[in-house]
């Protein structure tokens, strides 16, 4: 039963591309200026590699998304619009990392410059949403509005490849959980009834560490 439910767990980790070094480190520590239906909120982003296939980001919502919506685009470096889908902001999750974008992977992604926009759909009665951000950190550009410089960056990262399903990470799942075998699942007894001299196993797993941490910090 335990094995089964961590195999569940480090299921849902997943397999994407997107690794703390490859991934943006944003101080997630103040929010940035709420979105509103008349300016475009816009954060630059440079793909790290090829395969760029999503945005995350953590959005402040005040505990509750109230009446409105999010209309969120990606485009790239001619204009051309990426992805983009329209939220209502009762569906957005308050102050954790989420996908805001996903969409099959860009081919030619290294080094090129995408922009995140946001902004509330026109018609909104009552709702306050905004990204999470910080300080900007080297090699990352800080979030515009309506051409003004915000001073800081909004808390977002990108992912790259396409995503895994569990059974396509099942392999995977079994290596780690014989990596991380009990004591007991050890061949460290001999028939004799002394402990063998085998020495135990010495492997060691490195988990894909989280895409971002529980925290406070991007990775």
């Amino acid at each position: 039963m335990a094995l089964g439910v961590i195999a569940v767990l480090v299921g849902l980790r997943g397999d994407r591309a997107a690794l703390p070094d490859r991934s943006e480190h944003v101080l997630q520590s103040v929010p940035l200026p709420p979105f509103d239906a008349v300016r475009t909120q816009t954060q630059p982003l440079v793909g790290r590699e090829d395969g760029l296939s999503g945005v995350h980001g953590a959005l402040a919502t005040y505990g509750g998304g109230g009446d409105c919506a999010l209309d969120l685009s990606l485009t790239d470096d001619r204009g051309r619009v990426v992805a983009s889908r329209r939220v209502p902001c009762s569906d957005l999750r308050d102050n954790v990392p989420a996908p805001l974008l996903t969409f099959a992977p860009e081919q030619h992604s290294a080094g090129r410059t995408y922009s995140l926009h946001a902004t509330l759909a026109p018609g909104a009665s009552t709702g306050t949403v905004a990204f999470w951000g910080g300080p900007v950190p080297s090699g990352l550009k800080a979030a515009v509005v309506a051409g003004s410089d915000l001073g800081l960056t909004a808390a977002v990262f990108t992912v790259y490849g396409e995503p895994v399903s569990f059974l396509q990470r099942l392999p995977t799942i079994l290596r780690r959980l014989a990596l991380l075998a009990p004591w007991w699942g050890q061949p460290a007894f001999s028939g004799s009834g002394s402990w063998s001299s085998a020495p135990r196993s010495s492997a060691s797993c490195s988990l894909p560490a989280e895409p971002w941490p529980s925290c406070c910090s991007w990775p």
